[in-house]
């Protein structure tokens, strides 16, 4: 009997002994890493926060880098040019008055004549016009007299054209032009001149606009001044 109880005693040590070694010789097993549980803790982060565990600037949804920015551009403004100064356009041009001695070169004639900045042509008393031919030409004669004197005579003249002339208080009428050079003072022009019958008018010679260009300017409060 003790011989049995001894054996048997023997037998457990021997198990609890082999259990010892097997449970020492075990390797360890850490808990396995949650993924899942760190990347439900990220999504429960504002957009605005900073995660102390991973330091990084959380920059705002949908929004280019500012280096791919367009740069503003401002327009540029208009350059506006200086007003030219009236007395310097005046400058190099001589000064009229509202009437002037005018002289028809030739035949040498001196007329009062009428400044007019609203007539777009300049005319001349004429009388007994007649149109001709010469060498497949179209020509103009016609007469002008010395209102001083009362001398007349006949002057021949290529034709330009013929215009028509409007008038406020009529349909207008038709008239031939040619070349002639007038003297103003120290201004010597030729212009196109339409001849007509003025002999009703205050002044027998009207200088237009054709031959202020670029030549006058006009003070109506002057009389004959040009010199």
């Amino acid at each position: 009997m003790v011989y049995t109880s001894l054996v048997k005693n023997c037998f457990c040590y021997a198990i609890i002994l082999v259990s010892s070694i097997l449970i020492g010789c075990t390797p360890f097993k850490p808990a396995p890493h949650n993924d899942s549980a760190e990347a439900n803790s990220k999504t429960r982060l504002d957009n605005n926060t900073v995660d102390c565990a991973h330091p990084e600037t959380v920059e705002p949804a949908n929004e280019a880098p500012a280096s791919t920015w367009p740069t503003a551009v401002c327009p540029k403004a208009e350059e506006k040019k200086c007003p030219i100064c009236p007395a310097a356009i005046a400058g190099n041009k001589a000064l009229l008055g509202e009437y002037e001695l005018v002289s028809i070169d030739p035949p040498g004639f001196e007329y009062l004549a009428r400044i007019d900045t609203g007539a777009t042509s300049t005319s001349i008393h004429a009388y007994d016009i007649k149109r001709f031919e010469r060498d497949g030409d179209n020509w103009v004669r016609f007469k002008i007299n010395n209102t001083q004197t009362k001398e007349e005579v006949a002057l021949e003249r290529k034709l330009v054209r013929r215009v028509r002339i409007k008038q406020v208080d009529a349909a207008g009428d038709s008239r031939l032009t040619v070349i002639l050079t007038l003297k103003i003072g120290k201004l010597v022009k030729q212009v196109e001149v339409s001849l007509t019958d003025r002999s009703n008018m205050e002044f027998p010679v009207l200088i237009g606009r054709n031959y202020l260009l670029d030549t006058a300017v006009v003070d109506v409060s002057l009389r004959r001044i040009a010199r």
